[in-house]
């Protein structure tokens, strides 16, 4: 039987490619999927990613400014949306998928009644720095969403102990992160002797550059050694340091980033460890381990699974011996045979048979339609 999927993602279906994004690819080669995500309603400068040809409708919510503020604005919001949201109501799905609790701002839950209801949490919503009054709204849009999910799909296992301690019942079930085994991080690469480039030994990073990443980690390698450099890609929504061998080169295509991971030396993943990101299982780090460079990632609990292919820090003494061993010797952690049998059971093709299977088993379990 194919059933219907309403797939609700709070991330632009345009941006930076992330777990909805691959994730709602997958459904569409499964079930009938209709997307709806949010959008900026003042945003026109969203990079352009390639879709999904199995997604064939496509549909946005308009996000008003500060309607999580003010409630006039959200009835407004509701307004405007009025037409996709009765698409919503009205659109007898087996399956409502919701990526967010924010989306809960734009949709009544109480309407979808006849629908199973999925809470693919990907990040810890309360873990962001916001102020105690937005903090203490969308507290109540995750308890809504809590109470009323048939099941959740955690990205981590700290999510799931998040979602326990917040009141969620056994239904919570840890589904990681991935790498997309088609994209273009599938590739061989030769490296030369450091003496012969006569260049910079570049550290890259990719990703959105936020209050969670560890400048002063950086700013410790590029003042240790005078032949690094720290190359960064991706949306800033912080200042960055200025130093010379500090390079902020924008935001580039998911599609687009080997073109320029080719002139990388080694990746980094240098995060602050706070509540937020102790609930992170990063798609990055499961990225840079398919390029087959030398990795390195700050250590704590869901990065130790990385331990046998990227190099962990503890600290910024520890960090600093790494760089100076790559240095020496630019060389993975793991060997391309390793790295490849890692590959191959962590795609997003392994993690939608999780998905799929455990859809399934529920609705048998519930004789749902």
């Amino acid at each position: 039987m194919s059933y219907r999927i309403a797939y609700l993602m709070h991330v632009d279906w345009n941006w930076i490619k992330q777990r909805p994004h691959f994730l709602a690819e997958k459904l569409s080669d499964l079930y009938k999927v209709d997307l709806f995500y949010v959008k900026k309603y003042t945003d026109n400068n969203s990079i352009k990613n390639s879709r999904a040809s199995s997604l064939k409708q496509i549909e946005t919510l308009k996000k008003v400014p500060m309607s999580a503020r003010y409630r006039l604005l959200r009835m407004a919001e509701t307004a405007i949306n009025h037409n996709k949201l009765k698409q919503i109501y009205n659109g007898d799905y087996t399956v409502i998928w919701i990526t967010s609790p924010i989306l809960l701002q734009f949709i009544d839950i109480s309407r979808l009644n006849n629908s199973i209801i999925v809470y693919d949490c990907m990040d810890d919503v309360m873990g962001f720095p916001q102020k105690r009054e937005i903090k203490d709204f969308i507290y109540g849009l995750e308890q809504q969403l809590i109470q009323r999910a048939d099941f959740i799909f955690a990205s981590s296992a700290n999510l799931k102990l998040k979602m326990k301690e917040r009141g969620s019942g056994d239904n919570v079930y840890v589904v990681n992160n991935a790498i997309e085994r088609q994209s273009v991080f599938q590739h061989d690469i030769q490296y030369t002797n450091l003496a012969e480039r006569k260049k910079l030994f570049s550290i890259t990073y990719f990703g959105t550059i936020g209050e969670w990443v560890d400048f002063e980690a950086i700013l410790e390698v590029v003042n240790t050694f005078d032949d690094v450099e720290i190359v960064l890609y991706g949306p800033k929504e912080i200042e960055i340091p200025s130093h010379p061998r500090i390079q902020y080169r924008g935001t580039v295509k998911h599609e687009e980033l080997f073109n320029h991971c080719q002139m990388a030396d080694a990746f980094i993943m240098p995060f602050k460890i706070n509540e937020l990101i102790l609930s992170v299982d990063p798609v990055k780090v499961y990225e840079y381990i398919a390029l087959h460079k030398p990795t390195i990632v700050v250590k704590y609990q869901e990065t130790i699974k990385f331990n046998d292919y990227a190099y962990l820090y503890s600290n910024n003494n520890d960090l600093v011996n790494i760089v100076r061993e790559l240095l020496q010797e630019p060389r993975t952690k793991s060997s391309k045979e390793a790295t490849m049998n890692f590959i191959n059971n962590n795609g997003w093709d392994e993690r939608i048979v999780e998905v799929q299977t455990i859809i399934q088993k529920y609705i048998e379990r519930n004789n749902h339609f």
